[in-house]
């Protein structure tokens, strides 16, 4: 979980708008824009330039959001 939630915080930051972070109930996890997210699966919305207090924030995030809404499968990469 954790590197997932440092290559996302990479993403974030690289972006130049919000991202969000969402996990798919089949455990797939993307860095997107917002508006074209799918509402359950948004972990959360970032943006920040700082890469390691966004990463502990993403890696809290996805943890309570997969206790909250278990996955099929652990969570994965995915290229987005």
């Amino acid at each position: 979980m954790s590197a997932i939630a440092d290559e996302a915080a990479l993403r974030v930051t690289a972006a130049r708008s919000p991202k969000a972070v969402c996990i798919a109930p089949d455990g797939r996890v993307t860095v997107e824009t917002p508006q074209w997210a799918m509402e359950g699966d948004i972990v959360g919305v970032y943006a920040s330039d700082s890469r390691l207090d966004l990463w502990r924030l993403i890696r809290d995030d996805m943890e309570a959001h997969l206790y909250a809404r278990p996955v099929a499968k652990r969570a994965r990469r995915e290229a987005a």
